[in-house]
């Protein structure tokens, strides 16, 4: 991979995603993403509940962040590999601002490239100190194990991310079966109530006819009875209020 490459991947990954500075005590979140933790406070706010990322804004619950100190550590080295990186025509690694030799040493001790001079000297005296290309690869070394870390904990959160995106299409699914199966069941038991309504509706009719023929035959005969004995009573009242004799001659004919 190319130097350039190399550094812009290294940029990326140590870049904070909202204030786009380098990480200061990055917080990884359920969601994979990490955010520098006074970010997260001032995305956040006081909200305890139904917080979400910034980056793909992704919901929980709750707060829910863990420091992640291996990409503290990533951090450090890229800022500390920018810091010394060549620079000026005095050679490939720059020069001593002090003593104007070549930085080819690094003191592990003082985490700083020196010169030959300043290997010698008092303020370095006793110091662990190497070639400074050994130094470079060493970072470079645990740059690579940081980012090797870092990838196979992205990859998990992927494959848990593909793994609950994939538990949640199939929970929904059954959801919807569900819901299909239970407004079948009820459409039927609508339909066999409802056939079973005019049943019972029907059947009442025909029990209203059957009431309505019984008792009208014997309604009519009740009214004829009445109108007949009516007759009667009229007629008995009239020849109540004859006159004597005329009483007494029809009196044989009752």
């Amino acid at each position: 991979m190319a130097s350039g490459s190399v550094a812009e991947c290294l940029q990326q990954e140590t870049t904070c995603p909202v204030c786009l500075q380098y990480f200061v005590e990055p917080m990884m979140l359920d969601c994979g993403h990490n955010i520098c933790c006074a970010c997260l406070a001032r995305c956040w706010g006081a909200a305890e509940t139904n917080v979400s990322c910034p980056q793909c804004r992704e919901t929980f619950p709750q707060r829910q962040m863990r420091p992640n100190r291996h990409l503290a550590n990533v951090t450090q080295l890229v800022k500390q590999l920018r810091t010394e990186r060549p620079s000026g025509p005095g050679g490939e690694m720059g020069v001593c601002e002090k003593h104007r030799e070549p930085l080819k040493l690094y003191c592990e001790e003082d985490q700083m490239p020196i010169c030959v001079v300043c290997d010698r000297s008092r303020e370095h005296r006793g110091h662990s100190v190497l070639p400074l290309e050994e130094a470079v690869e060493g970072f470079k070394e645990q740059i690579q194990n940081q980012l090797d870390h870092l990838k196979r904990v992205k990859d998990l959160k992927k494959r848990r991310r593909a793994q609950g995106e994939q538990a949640r299409a199939e929970l929904l699914s059954l959801t919807q079966m569900e819901r299909e199966k239970i407004v079948w069941e009820f459409e039927q038991l609508y339909h066999s109530l409802k056939e079973h309504e005019y049943r019972l509706l029907a059947r009442l009719e025909e029990l209203d006819l059957a009431i309505y023929n019984s008792i009208n035959g014997a309604i009519t005969q009740f009214s004829c009875n009445i109108s007949h004995l009516s007759n009667l009573i009229a007629q008995l009242e009239e020849k109540q209020q004859q006159p004597t004799r005329e009483l007494l001659q029809n009196c044989e004919r009752l």
